[in-house]
């Protein structure tokens, strides 16, 4: 195709205008009802993310095979106690047990793991608390030899 004007093609290229000669046209604006749809949409989405996260929540101790006794604990509790019952669930599931005897804000723990004594822990003991701390630990060892657990 040859210009048809005199001196060659103009400055710029040959054709200086990119738009093709068509006319620009402005989007079509989008109806309200349009609108409400997408945000519908966009709402069941993440409420269908949420319910997969619930169901999954809900369903870790069936995956996990826990005893029916931690299963049971673990549908009982709300989301936050869930946590607690967890950890106690996964050490039954290794044969790991604890047995927490508390008294004036102090706690004496006693971890068995398969039938042995493994661990005396105590929580709300000071520095100079390792007399009162070995008489509560020898008054739950008595105890537990009364029960017939030891």
């Amino acid at each position: 195709m040859v210009p048809n004007f005199p001196g060659g093609y103009p400055p710029g290229g040959q054709w200086t205008h990119h738009g093709g000669g068509g006319r620009r046209r402005k989007p079509k604006r989008k109806s309200l009802w349009r609108l409400l749809w997408e945000e519908m949409k966009t709402g069941l989405i993440w409420l269908f993310v949420f319910f997969l996260i619930f169901i999954a929540i809900e369903a870790v101790p069936y995956l996990l095979k826990f005893e029916p006794g931690d299963t049971m604990a673990y549908s009982n509790e709300n989301i936050f106690g869930k946590i607690e019952v967890f950890k106690d669930a996964m050490r039954h599931k290794r044969g790991i047990s604890e047995i927490k005897f508390s008294h004036d804000g102090k706690t004496v723990t006693l971890t068995d793991e398969k039938g042995t004594l493994t661990d005396i822990s105590g929580e709300g003991y000071g520095e100079g608390d390792e007399d009162e701390f070995q008489r509560d630990v020898d008054e739950v060892l008595r105890l537990l030899r009364e029960w017939g657990l030891d």
